[in-house]
Protein backbone atom coordinates (compact mmCIF):
# COMPACT_ATOMS: atom_id res chain seq x y z
CA UNK A 1 0.00 0.00 0.00
CA UNK A 2 1.01 3.57 -0.51
CA UNK A 3 0.66 6.17 1.15
CA UNK A 4 -2.45 7.78 -0.93
CA UNK A 5 -3.80 4.64 0.16
CA UNK A 6 -4.13 2.61 -3.17
CA UNK A 7 -3.14 -0.75 -3.79
CA UNK A 8 -0.06 -2.14 -5.99
CA UNK A 9 -0.43 -4.72 -8.30
CA UNK A 10 2.70 -5.32 -10.48
CA UNK A 11 6.17 -4.06 -11.31
CA UNK A 12 4.17 -1.29 -13.72
CA UNK A 13 1.84 -0.30 -11.08
CA UNK A 14 4.83 0.74 -8.60
CA UNK A 15 6.85 2.52 -11.24
CA UNK A 16 4.29 4.57 -12.45
CA UNK A 17 3.31 5.75 -8.59
CA UNK A 18 6.79 6.28 -7.84
CA UNK A 19 7.53 8.73 -10.71
CA UNK A 20 4.50 10.94 -9.84
CA UNK A 21 5.91 11.09 -6.69
CA UNK A 22 8.97 12.19 -7.74
CA UNK A 23 7.99 14.56 -10.29
CA UNK A 24 6.36 16.69 -7.81
CA UNK A 25 9.53 16.83 -5.84
CA UNK A 26 11.74 17.58 -8.62
CA UNK A 27 12.53 20.78 -9.04
CA UNK A 28 10.99 22.86 -12.15
CA UNK A 29 12.72 24.35 -15.21
CA UNK A 30 11.88 27.14 -17.66
CA UNK A 31 11.78 25.69 -21.20
CA UNK A 32 14.14 27.52 -24.23
CA UNK A 33 12.17 30.15 -26.48
CA UNK A 34 12.37 27.88 -30.01
CA UNK A 35 13.63 30.57 -32.91
CA UNK A 36 15.91 33.17 -31.26
CA UNK A 37 18.81 34.50 -32.94
CA UNK A 38 22.11 34.96 -30.71
CA UNK A 39 21.51 38.17 -29.87
CA UNK A 40 18.10 37.87 -28.76
CA UNK A 41 18.42 35.35 -26.49
CA UNK A 42 21.63 36.96 -25.21
CA UNK A 43 23.82 33.63 -25.56
CA UNK A 44 27.57 35.24 -24.94
CA UNK A 45 27.55 33.21 -21.67
CA UNK A 46 30.78 31.57 -19.87
CA UNK A 47 30.44 27.94 -21.35
CA UNK A 48 30.74 26.42 -17.81
CA UNK A 49 26.73 27.64 -17.28
CA UNK A 50 25.78 26.22 -20.83
CA UNK A 51 23.17 23.41 -20.39
CA UNK A 52 21.90 25.23 -16.91
CA UNK A 53 18.34 26.17 -16.65
CA UNK A 54 16.56 28.50 -14.63
CA UNK A 55 14.28 27.29 -12.25
CA UNK A 56 10.20 28.06 -13.35
CA UNK A 57 10.08 30.43 -10.39
CA UNK A 58 13.30 32.29 -11.20
CA UNK A 59 13.88 35.65 -13.08
CA UNK A 60 17.18 36.26 -14.39
CA UNK A 61 18.92 37.82 -11.52
CA UNK A 62 18.25 34.73 -9.09
CA UNK A 63 19.32 32.07 -11.82
CA UNK A 64 22.64 34.20 -12.28
CA UNK A 65 22.75 34.37 -8.46
CA UNK A 66 22.19 30.44 -8.02
CA UNK A 67 24.68 29.67 -10.65
CA UNK A 68 27.49 31.92 -9.38
CA UNK A 69 26.95 31.45 -5.62
CA UNK A 70 27.42 28.09 -6.16
CA UNK A 71 30.43 28.23 -8.44
CA UNK A 72 32.28 31.07 -6.55
CA UNK A 73 30.37 31.39 -3.31
CA UNK A 74 28.01 33.84 -1.64
CA UNK A 75 28.52 37.07 -3.58
CA UNK A 76 31.47 36.07 -3.86
CA UNK A 77 31.62 37.34 -7.61
CA UNK A 78 31.70 40.92 -9.49
CA UNK A 79 28.38 42.30 -10.68
CA UNK A 80 29.19 45.21 -13.31
CA UNK A 81 28.76 45.49 -17.11
CA UNK A 82 30.11 42.66 -19.12
CA UNK A 83 30.60 40.71 -15.76
CA UNK A 84 29.52 36.75 -15.56
CA UNK A 85 26.32 37.73 -13.31
CA UNK A 86 25.27 40.05 -16.20
CA UNK A 87 25.69 37.95 -18.83
CA UNK A 88 23.99 34.82 -17.44
CA UNK A 89 21.14 37.34 -16.24
CA UNK A 90 20.69 38.64 -19.44
CA UNK A 91 20.59 35.13 -20.99
CA UNK A 92 17.77 34.10 -18.23
CA UNK A 93 15.54 36.90 -18.61
CA UNK A 94 15.83 36.83 -22.42
CA UNK A 95 16.17 33.16 -23.71
CA UNK A 96 13.85 31.13 -21.78
CA UNK A 97 10.30 31.43 -21.48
Amino acid sequence: MVPNGRVLKGKASKARVMRGAEAKSRPQFKKKKPGLSGKEAASDIPSWAQGKRPLKTENGAQFAARLLDAKYGKDNYPRGPGSEFNKIKKWGNRAFG
